[in-house]
């Protein structure tokens, strides 16, 4: 549990967290199982909410106050929500627990304005019933209706699980949503991108097949025989002649000619024979029989009514995706991703991974591959990857307002807005990969708590897993009954010992190893991954040896020359700027520059002066060619021309807008 009351950035820190208890494995409760767990749990928060509880001492009052205190959300994956509120399971004809839709069919629906909140007067009286009946058949009649049992979590006087059941983003969208539509839908692995894709024929014919019996019994000197090589190249003809041409017909046709001359000269008679093509030659060749047959083929449909089975993945698509991961400079905060995306060696994506992918790799990746102007995409079906690449950027759109550190009621509709778009794209380009999942539904519920509880930030499931895997690390014994007091025991050491470190009166010895401490045991913050916590924790001490650079003494005062020492990195408002001889990602800023225009550019010098810290800037000089991003409003991307301006510019780390990659 984390309290709501402390900023984001401290609440979720170890000695800030309220760890009740551990629940052993290998497996989960079953059923009202929970409820035992849950108990003494809920007991302490009656008594918290209806009476309050007296701490003798607290730091703003030395006598002591009385404090109040009540679950604000539950913050828990799909099922496991489900199971801790007693709900019915997300597989359940009654699948959602915040509306009241409840057929199956209504999980691909987009008619979000039509949905109706479930009662939570009615449920809580249900599950009452439920509690009070002691029949098994009216516990079944009662679950079967209304999709409720008793939970301990009832006995709270103000338990609203429409409001407070939350779906968590992290789940629904980063593993649901974003896995299912890169992986599922464009099928962007290297398994899929070098799978033999099934093509629909043109038309469909009824050949005359070999009779093998037949063939067998005839002699070896009947020149009406097939050997096995023809018979195979029967069946290879029929399909050559069924395969579609698409795009220039004439180059199709030829290289359908080249196929056909290739093949067995008895089984291209064979063939020829049973589809009436006239002999021209009294001997006729191979080549002869191979024009015969595209004759005929000309006289048939080019391709097939029904379309075909798209395939988005290709080996370049996986190639180029890589080397957008490999080439890309990042400032050192963004999470890392596997560069051997797609294939198998890369492991399964963590849900932090599918979000960065998400926002910064496959977009960029994919516009450079199918916008408007490809040279990739002019050489397949333009028009059909654009509107695969539209609705795909209306996915990544809604993923970019959710996780925005703001939020409001017009970016709650717009990620809603998104969402729905999205999946009507869906059901109508891939109808034949589309299928109706619980969380195409449940993602739009999630604006319902973006209204309630703010940016998703607050109150995603990231730090909880967090603490789950430090928990899984954590050295025990492995005897059971003897594992949870183990790790709750040491997580408690922990954390106290970093209050301590916190205490004004900590011995001077004890903070000097602290630095140490959080990197052989993690800063104790689950707020953010261990890999995007900046390398460096404090800024490297000013240079005074090193002289100041003659294109940088231009634009300084003369009494600075001496006075200006250069840094190699500064840490401003917790993130790390540095110059680009340093880290080039930590270098590229968007910027306020002196004339008050946005400019995009790179950290050349960092210098001091007393106590104020200057930034010596280069931005990328403006584009010749047109930017395909600026079709996407809130994927914030544009395109800007490799080179700098040679002038620098000296601006103040307040100035700073963001970083960017690039």
């Amino acid at each position: 549990m984390s309290p709501l009351g402390l900023p984001a950035e401290r609440r979720y820190k170890a000695e800030n967290m309220y760890l009740a208890a551990i629940i052993p494995g290998p497996g989960e409760p079953s059923l009202e199982a929970l409820n035992y767990y849950l108990q003494p749990i809920v007991h302490a928060l009656v008594v918290s909410w209806q009476r309050g509880i007296f701490y003798s001492r607290v730091a703003t009052e030395p006598n002591g106050c009385v404090s109040r205190s009540a679950i604000a959300a539950a913050v828990i994956d799909l099922v496991a929500a489900r199971k801790t509120a007693q709900l019915a399971s997300h597989s359940a004809h009654i699948y959602c627990s915040v509306c009241t839709c409840s057929v199956w069919d209504t999980r691909g629906c987009t008619d979000f304005d039509n949905w109706v909140c479930r009662d939570p007067a009615e449920m809580r009286r249900q599950a009452k019933k439920w509690r009070d009946d002691a029949s098994q058949s009216e516990h079944e009649k009662i679950f079967q209706s209304h999709g409720v049992r008793w939970s301990e979590l009832w006995r709270l006087p103000y338990w609203d699980p429409i409001c407070q059941l939350v779906v968590d983003s992290m789940h629904c969208i980063f593993e649901g949503l974003v896995l299912y539509h890169f992986c599922g839908i464009l099928g962007l692995t290297l398994a899929d991108a070098t799978a033999k894709v099934d093509i629909v024929p043109a038309f469909t014919y009824n050949f005359k097949d070999v009779d093998v019996e037949a063939n067998s019994e005839l002699e070896a000197k009947d020149k009406t025989k097939l050997p096995d090589k023809a018979i195979t190249d029967v069946k290879l003809i029929h399909r050559d002649l069924c395969r579609p041409v698409e795009g220039n017909v004439e180059a199709g046709l030829t290289k359908l000619l080249g196929s056909l001359a290739g093949r067995n000269l008895r089984a291209l008679r064979f063939v020829g024979q049973n589809l009436n093509i006239p002999q021209v030659k009294t001997k006729m060749a191979r080549k002869d029989w191979a024009n015969g047959l595209l004759e005929w083929r000309r006289h048939q449909p080019l391709s097939s009514a029904q379309p075909q089975d798209e395939r988005f993945a290709t080996p370049e698509v996986i190639a180029r995706i890589q080397e957008v991961i490999r080439d890309m400079d990042t400032p050192s905060w963004l999470s890392s991703v596997p560069k051997n995306f797609g294939e198998a060696k890369a492991g399964t994506l963590k849900a932090d991974e599918w979000r960065v992918l998400c926002t910064v790799y496959l977009p960029l990746a994919l516009i450079s591959l199918w916008g408007a102007g490809s040279l990739y995409a002019a050489d397949r079906n333009p028009g059909f990857l654009l509107q695969v690449l539209d609705n795909t950027m209306m996915l990544v759109s809604a993923v970019i307002v959710l996780c925005k550190r703001t939020t409001s009621r017009c970016l709650s509709k717009k990620y809603r807005s998104y969402i729905a778009l999205w999946l009507r794209g869906v059901q109508e380009l891939h109808s034949k990969r589309y299928s109706d999942r619980n969380n195409n539904h449940i993602a739009f519920h999630i604006y319902d708590f973006l209204r309630l509880f703010g940016a998703v930030f607050s109150w995603w499931c990231f730090p909880f897993e967090r603490l789950i895997g430090h928990l899984q690390h954590l050295p025990h014994n492995d005897k059971c009954g003897e594992v949870e007091i183990t790790m709750l025991n040491s997580y408690l050491r922990a954390s106290k010992l970093r209050c301590w470190f916190q205490r004004p009166d900590c011995p001077p010895a004890l903070w000097q190893v602290k630095r140490f401490f959080d990197k052989a045991f993690g800063n104790g913050n689950f707020a953010r991954s261990t890999e995007t916590e900046s390398r460096s924790e404090d800024n490297i001490s000013p240079r005074s040896s090193v002289p100041i650079p003659e294109d940088l003494q231009m634009c300084l005062p003369y009494h600075y020359h001496k006075s200006a020492t250069l840094l190699a990195r500064y840490k401003y408002d917790g993130y790390m700027f540095a110059r680009a001889s340093t880290h080039v990602g930590n270098s590229l800023v968007r910027y306020y520059g002196n004339t008050n225009t946005k400019a995009y550019g790179s950290i050349k010098y960092i210098y001091k002066v007393g106590n104020q810290v200057k930034l010596a800037m280069q931005h990328h000089l403006p584009a010749k060619s047109a930017d395909p991003f600026r079709r996407y409003v809130d994927f914030l991307a544009t395109v800007k021309s490799p080179e700098l301006s040679s002038d620098l510019e000296c601006i103040s780390p307040k100035q700073i807008i963001c970083h960017f990659v690039r």
